[in-house]
Parts: structure tokens; sequence; C-alpha cells
């Protein structure tokens, strides 16, 4: 993770691939490490392993105190043509509890945030439960923006 103090509202991107048997990769934005060292915040991610209409997902998880909401704040299926396994940009850019969410520079989804997550911690998210199948997160830009 980094930080960056004070920035709240922002455009977050990395470059995504989801290794071939993973469940999925993405961004964290407004995080907070809590004093426990759990996470609240939010992760922008490709989700293979929660598919919508057959296809992968691209989904906005909320996090709190740890624990990932079973429900997705935004979930949409991953366009015709794209495949998850090969490097996917994914963008989010925040303003106020306004955010937007890009993949490929193709806007996915919009909507509010729920408010008092006003973390500045941002970084990356993933998991694997397969060791020869990795997932890659390169290029983790953060830009200022409002």
């Amino acid at each position: 993770k980094n930080t960056a103090p004070g920035l709240t509202n922002g455009s977050l991107s990395a470059d995504v691939k989801v290794g071939q048997g993973s469940n999925g990769a993405g961004i964290v934005f407004r995080g907070k490490q809590n004093p426990n060292g759990t996470l609240s915040g939010f992760v922008l991610q490709l989700d293979p392993g929660l598919p919508t209409n057959g296809r992968p997902s691209v989904v906005i998880r909320q996090w709190t105190n740890g624990s990932e909401n079973s429900t997705p704040l935004m979930r949409v299926e991953v366009p015709a043509g794209v495949d998850v396994r090969t490097a996917n940009n994914l963008r989010v850019d925040v303003n106020g509890n306004t955010y937007t969410a890009y993949l490929n520079n193709q806007q996915v989804g919009t909507g509010t945030l729920p408010p008092g997550y006003d973390g500045t911690q941002y970084g990356a998210r993933t998991w694997s439960n397969v060791p020869d199948s990795p997932n890659t997160i390169g290029n983790l830009q953060l830009t200022p923006i409002g």
C-alpha cells in the first residue's frame, strides 16, 4: 500500500492481469488501515469468480474492518472481447462520494460511495490459490482531482 496524506479525491489506475486459475485482482482506493491492522475502503476488481451472465465481472467491493461486504456496490459484465487473463487497465475516478469506473478507458459504471470512507491509502489487491498462476498488477498511478 502507499499513502497520499489528505488525498481522498483522485484518479487511480493500474494494469491488471488475472492469472489462469485465479478468481480476481484489482486496486484498493479510499483505504484505511484500522488500528487492528484490518482494511476499510473499496476495491475495484476484475472478478471471474463472480460471473455476470456467464462472463467475468468488474466489481467494486466495500471492505469494513477487514471484511468484504457480500453485495458489491457495483457489478457489471466484462464487455465482449475483453479477456481478463491478459493485461487490462482498471481506473476509478473519485470526487466526493461519486465514483466512475473504467475498463480499458471505457466507462463501465458510476455511482455513489457510502459516506464515512475517506481513507487515503491505495494499492493492489490480489488473491489466488493457484501458486503457478499469479496475478499481475503494474503501472499503478494516482492523480489528484478536484
